[in-house]
Formats: structure tokens, C-alpha cells, sequence
């Protein structure tokens, strides 16, 4: 094989390496992936960057970009919630299912909780007022 023929065929398999990204199904995943990600970097750093205009201390702005942390390390808790089965609600709705929906009751617990503790501090402040 010759030098000019042994590029042709690196030429050709690298062409064919890279259709594979051009297929249907690889673009729309691809797509949607960045889109995904994209929103959260730009709105965080931009996020960022209107605090420190508008004058806020470092520290805090420290402290709101460290929300990001637990997404950052998603790769090492992710198998351990995967594998997690709540015991009502993944043998009604399934695995997946039942962890959406025990999240989904806390967080309305929790938000309920906040309410009615809102609720309790308000009258608490009418009787000293």
C-alpha cells in the first residue's frame, strides 16, 4: 500500500466515524443534551455576575454558586438514588416512578411546613405588636 492510499482510507474512516453524529436520533439527542446544560451555566454565571455588579458581598456570592455543588457530583450519588427503593411507593408505581413521587410528596410537605410556619410567625408577631 502506498503513502497516497493509506490516507485515502484514513480520510474515508474518518468521514465515516464522524456520519455517525450526523444521524436523526444522534442529533436530537445531541441537542438536547446541550440544551439542557446550556441554560443552567449561562443563567448561574450570569447569575453571578449581575450580583457582583449590583454589589454583593463575595462571600454570598460564594455561598449561591456552592448550590451547584451537588449537581457537579451527580456521577457519585446518582447509582446509589437509582438502586434506592422507597418501600409504599415502588411496589405501586414502580422504581422510578415511586421515587418521583416520594419526592414530590416531600417537597409538597416541606413547602406546607414552610407555610404554616410562616403562618404561626406572623401571629406570634401580632401578639408582641
Amino acid at each position: 500500500m502506498t503513502a497516497p492510499e493509506a490516507a485515502s482510507s484514513a480520510r474515508a474512516s474518518w468521514r465515516e466515524s464522524f456520519a455517525v453524529y450526523l444521524q436523526p436520533r444522534v442529533l436530537i439527542v445531541l441537542l438536547l443534551g446541550f440544551s439542557s446544560g446550556l441554560p443552567l451555566a449561562l443563567s448561574g454565571s450570569t447569575l453571578l455576575v449581575w450580583m457582583r455588579e449590583v454589589g454583593v458581598d463575595l462571600g454570598t456570592i460564594g455561598l449561591f454558586a456552592l448550590v451547584g455543588t451537588p449537581y457537579t457530583l451527580k456521577f457519585l450519588w446518582a447509582p446509589l438514588v437509582d438502586a434506592l427503593h422507597v418501600p409504599l411507593f415502588t411496589q405501586r408505581f414502580g422504581r422510578r416512578r415511586g421515587l418521583a413521587w416520594s419526592r414530590s410528596s416531600a417537597s409538597l410537605r416541606w413547602l406546607r411546613s414552610l407555610s404554616t410556619g410562616f403562618n404561626k410567625m406572623s401571629s406570634v408577631l401580632e401578639v408582641f405588636s
